[in-house]
């Protein structure tokens, strides 16, 4: 049986070889630094429409915190606490670990 910890890393790692995935098919270089958030249902459509490159992995309320915290520290970003989604924008659409490069807008 698998632990929650160890769950968290193996979804922490299949998110990050997506993302290097994503920057290697766009040829980003490998130093530029992702935005990494939480979002919402209706904030991870905003963002798509404003970044070309952008990853939106749905994650389980339990398991975001662990997720969004380790996802961070691999790709060495300052340690931040998410906001918190109202319950009710948690049911509608989901919770979302969105990662984007700030550098490829949409205008």
């Amino acid at each position: 049986m698998m632990t929650a910890s160890k769950a968290i890393e193996n979804l922490a790692n299949r998110y990050l070889f997506e993302l290097q995935n994503l920057a290697l098919e766009h040829g980003c270089r490998p130093d530029h630094e992702w935005q990494v958030e939480r979002a919402t249902h209706e904030e991870k459509v905003l963002l798509e429409k404003q970044y070309h490159l952008i990853l939106a992995n749905r994650v389980l309320p339990e398991h975001f915190l662990g997720l969004f915290h380790l996802v961070r520290a691999k790709l060495n970003l300052e340690s931040v606490e998410p906001s918190s989604a109202a319950p009710t924008q948690l049911e509608k659409g989901g919770l979302y670990l969105v990662a984007f490069h700030s550098g490829r807008t949409k205008n």
